[in-house]
């Protein structure tokens, strides 16, 4: 996965889910979910972000939450999904 999907990712979360720690600090495999940090509305917030960020036609993808639990799944999911 390039390292800038995951700086990325890691980068929004921090600044917009995680706000009371940096995006260094987050363990790019910590499970958000199970944490409390990211919950079902925020989730909602990232796909819709991964859309608007990264042109992904997450109308037209079938996306399992659950699949959706760190930094480094969202990122994986991000580039699975992004045609070059």
């Amino acid at each position: 996965m390039p390292e800038t999907t995951l700086a990325t990712v890691r980068t929004y979360i921090a600044h917009n889910v995680a706000t009371d720690v940096s995006a260094e600090e987050l363990d790019p495999d910590l499970n958000l979910v199970a944490l409390g940090i990211v919950t079902s509305l925020s989730l909602l917030r990232i796909i819709a972000w991964t859309g608007e960020q990264f042109g992904l036609p997450v109308n037209d993808l079938e996306i399992n939450p659950k699949e959706l639990i760190s930094i480094r799944s969202i990122a994986d999911f991000i580039d699975e999904n992004t045609t070059n």
